[in-house]
């Protein structure tokens, strides 16, 4: 029994110790959201919808590390796309979040005027009202709101103004 106490905190610190070096090492494998979902893009134009949601998801975690508002909201869109073959709403709910969360801690006006156009897009209106409601008056107005244009890639227009082009 004094043994098994005795190993058993050291045992547990390998543990924590091995998973923050994979952690470390995915991240160093993978810093850059856009690399990843450049893969999964591809992977998803090619059919195998199995392995572009893996990458997706890996984009995502990677955007989320970085508290990438952009690079969650590619990913949302990726997933979105995904999902307009049947799945279920709730990665694209989820990575929404994730992306205000992040717009948030940056204080990004543009970042959450884009996460509320998305959950417009999506019928939550309620959600994007929410959304908005989390700027805050001291934030610093930006000057370059295009910068967001690169992933947007028209995946967030309602079906209203789809219908309308």
């Amino acid at each position: 029994m004094i043994v098994v106490s005795l190993v058993l905190p050291f045992f547990v610190l390998g543990l924590l110790i091995v998973s923050w070096w994979r952690l470390s090492i995915q991240e160093r494998e993978f810093g850059d959201w856009r690399q990843v979902f450049t893969q999964a893009e591809r992977l998803r134009e090619e059919g195998d919808l199995y392995q572009a949601k893996v990458f997706y998801s890996q984009a995502g975690r990677i955007a989320n590390w970085q508290q990438d508002w952009q690079g969650l909201l590619a990913v949302t869109c990726g997933m979105k796309k995904l999902d307009d073959a049947g799945a279920p709403l709730d990665a694209t709910y989820v990575l929404l979040l994730r992306a205000m969360v992040a717009a948030e801690s940056k204080q990004s006006r543009a970042g959450i005027h884009a996460v509320a156009k998305a959950f417009t897009a999506i019928g939550e209106h309620r959600l994007a009202a929410l959304t908005l409601s989390r700027i805050e008056k001291d934030w610093a107005a930006q000057t370059d709101e295009s910068s967001f244009d690169a992933v947007w890639w028209g995946c967030w227009e309602s079906n209203e103004t789809a219908a309308t082009r």
